[in-house]
């Protein structure tokens, strides 16, 4: 699968199917594979297209520096625009959910459709901004996934029903936390720190939003709160909010069915 060069550096993408396209951003911590069984299902009727977050997957590591979302978005921005996308959907989950909304409402003739998935685009609640610095200075101090710091950060991924009914996919994460490299470890911090501890608020802008946009998140999702999404969709004039039962943040594979029907509702609406 190819890679696009921005800024020097390569951001790796997948392509399949064939249509109108969704451009689809995955979580923090993951990578495209997030969304396979939203592809298998969509790639029938529409070119999907995936792209692995800097320092993430096969996407190079960024040199340590003051990164930043709206950056992020400005890359993203570039890439669509070397894919000569005229017009697009987007779909964002967690931070890519925040990346999602910056394009959205920056290039409104562009970004036909929204859906922000298990993300919070106002700035981070001070009780949880404090327990991220601690947990990514954690990431600093270790240099790499340990197998005690694999165990601390996979609860905050998924539903605890999910750790009953469906193990394999907490197996899964835990194996790909383990086995990512430690150079990229710098990077996932810096990124990390962007994401969560210096992001500033979308919240008054939301109202600019008019096309059709789905505000959609797990129940039991730890570090997104159904809460959060509510106050989003509220802000929304066009939003449809779903609150998947029994999902955590990874929603989108944790309960694949009804994301994907979701979603596909959301394309529909284009």
């Amino acid at each position: 699968m190819p890679h696009m060069n921005i800024n020097g550096k390569n951001l790796y993408y997948e392509e399949h199917g064939e249509g109108f396209p969704v451009i689809f951003s995955h979580s923090f911590l993951w990578n495209t594979q997030m969304w396979a069984p939203q592809i298998e299902a969509l790639s029938k009727n529409y070119r999907c297209i995936c792209i692995d977050l800097w320092n993430h997957g096969q996407s190079d590591i960024l040199p340590l520096h003051d990164y930043s979302i709206e950056q992020c978005a400005k890359d993203y921005w570039e890439f669509s625009q070397a894919l000569g996308l005229k017009e697009f959907a987007f779909i964002g989950l967690s931070v890519g959910g925040m990346i999602g909304a910056h394009l959205a409402l920056n290039h409104p003739e562009a970004v036909k459709a929204l859906a922000l998935v298990a993300t919070f685009v106002g700035e981070e609640p001070e009780k949880s901004k404090d327990a991220f610095d601690e947990l990514l200075q954690t990431f600093s101090d270790t240099g790499n996934f340990s197998e005690d710091l694999v165990s601390d950060v996979a609860p905050y991924f998924f539903s605890p029903k999910t750790y009953q009914k469906n193990p394999p996919i907490v197996q899964d994460f835990k194996k790909a936390l383990a086995d990512m490299p430690g150079t990229s470890m710098p990077g996932i911090v810096d990124l990390g720190r962007a994401i969560l501890i210096k992001r500033q608020s979308l919240l008054d802008r939301l109202p600019e939003l008019s096309i059709p946009t789905l505000v959609m998140v797990g129940s039991d999702d730890l570090p997104r709160p159904p809460s959060e999404s509510k106050l989003m969709a509220e802000k929304i004039k066009s939003a449809k909010l779903a609150i998947i039962p029994d999902a955590g943040h990874i929603c989108c594979l944790e309960k694949p069915e009804r994301v994907t029907q979701e979603i596909a509702e959301l394309l529909r609406r284009i």
